[in-house]
């Protein structure tokens, strides 16, 4: 039975449980509006793979616009700039709404762009908002909880994201495609307002103290330059981001322009991915503390290396290995929980401590729109110009280089040096379902509050 202390725990997050309510509800709002379902409308809409990649790499390729918008943290404060920025996003949902209600079987181009510029849009607000997410929550919550709440907070946003998936999957297998989008976009934009609504409960907690963007500009180049365990694995990173990116929309598109298999079945795919990171992600944040990180980052390059050597022979010659497709993304999911918990944990050991904020963001920005710019590229690389879909050769080239480009980085993981660190992790909010993306919330310029003289904590 549960102690009573167990107990006292758990009503010790009672008063911003609305913070993991808000992460289910907008856990559902990214999943669709920017993860596989859009990719998948963007193929119905008739998008070729560069504009797949372009639109995939929005969010990372507007991170200097996340970047830009911590100055504005000290004039708003962190709920207000949330609330407004989150607000004026979901606006930009309406246009895929109208579209699939509209449902154009041969759309025109413009079409295509419009649905395009709102993904943009979209992104856009969202990077105003997402810089004060994380920094706000560290604000308002007790030091003694915040651990109890970011584990809570990721099996909750990880749960919804399974969630979602398994719902689209059975959506489309159930009604016809347009049907399924015109549900789905409908629940999207519903629950954008309820996460909004739920937001509005949390205390803003005080005026944040935002590090001077001059002292950034001023600080990055010497970390970037300086010889550094901290500047090897930004290298390591960036190299991953080059191919590792791409892996996601381009993958997604080719099952269904290429292997012609149902929205339904892709949506089971990436969801079964999802239950490799939700399940990995379970047993090794039990084992990392103990055996460190560099076991995990080698898990992930093997298991990495694995998967890719599968596409290849998939490409190569098809229709004789597809049926085993659903291990293989189980499997993908169990490299990607290696590869971002094990991130989660060295990134905080190779950053000084008085600069944290400052080099996590760096570290984000950098490594977010290195591989977001790769991702764009590759989709010109990839596209037919005679069919204007993807081209089986450049696919091949494709899966040859990032396959050469993971032996690199097994080799490059073997020489870091994973030492015991009393440095607190970052949190893995959302890692267990955007494993690229969830680097984009360590945006943060904000001064951590230990900086700062001891304040009352906050009343709900």
């Amino acid at each position: 039975m549960p102690s009573r202390y167990d107990f006292l725990k758990l009503s010790e997050l009672g008063p911003y449980r609305k913070g993991t309510y808000f992460g289910f509800t907008n856990a559902f709002v990214w999943m669709i509006g920017l993860g596989t379902p859009m990719v998948l409308l963007c193929e119905k809409l008739g998008a070729s793979p560069s504009q797949v990649g372009l639109i995939y790499a929005a969010v990372f390729l507007l991170l200097p616009v996340q970047l830009a918008s911590t100055a504005l943290l000290p004039i708003l404060g962190f709920r207000r700039q949330i609330l407004w920025a989150w607000g004026t996003r979901s606006f930009f949902l309406i246009v895929p709404l109208v579209i699939v209600f509209w449902a154009p079987e041969e759309p025109s181009g413009w079409v295509l762009t419009l649905f395009i510029s709102s993904i943009f849009g979209f992104c856009f607000f969202r990077a105003i908002g997402a810089t004060a997410l994380l920094p706000w929550l560290f604000e308002i919550l007790p030091k003694r909880i915040r651990g109890r709440y970011f584990a809570t907070d990721s099996l909750v946003v990880g749960l919804a994201g399974v969630m979602t998936l398994l719902l689209s999957s059975l959506l489309f297998y159930v009604l016809s495609p347009y049907n399924a989008f015109r549900l789905l976009f409908s629940l999207t934009l519903i629950a954008a307002v309820v996460s909004l609504y739920i937001l509005q409960k949390l205390p803003d907690g005080q005026r944040p103290v935002v590090v001077p963007l001059r002292r950034f500009f001023k600080r990055a180049p010497e970390l970037c330059l300086r010889p550094s365990h901290y500047r090897r694995f930004m290298r390591l990173q960036v190299i991953y981001g080059i191919a590792g990116y791409a892996f996601a929309p381009f993958s997604v598109y080719y099952l269904k322009t290429e292997l012609n298999y149902s929205q339904s079945y892709i949506l089971m795919l990436m969801a079964l991915q999802f239950v490799g990171i939700l399940g990995a992600s379970m047993v090794i944040k039990e084992w990392i503390d103990r055996l460190g990180t560099k076991p995990f980052f080698m898990l992930s390059n093997l298991a990495t290396i694995i998967f890719q050597a599968y596409w290849l022979l998939m490409i190569f010659f098809p229709g004789t290995i597809e049926s085993v497709l659903p291990l293989v993304y189980l499997l993908v999911g169990v490299a990607l929980a290696s590869f971002q918990t094990a991130t989660n944990k060295y990134l905080s050991q190779v950053c000084r401590p008085n600069e944290r904020a400052l080099s996590v963001t760096l570290f984000s920005t950098v490594v977010g729109f290195i591989g977001g710019l790769t991702s764009t590229g590759w989709g010109f690389i990839l596209k037919d110009s005679v069919s204007g879909l993807i081209n089986t050769t450049a696919f091949l080239v494709y899966f040859a280089s990032a396959l050469l480009l993971q032996i690199i980085l097994l080799k490059g993981y073997m020489k870091i040096k994973d030492t015991p660190s009393s440095e607190e992790p970052l949190p893995t909010r959302g890692v267990m379902v955007r494993p690229f993306r969830y680097l984009v919330t360590f945006i943060n310029m904000v001064e951590p509050p230990a900086n700062r003289k001891p304040k009352r904590e906050p009343k709900l």
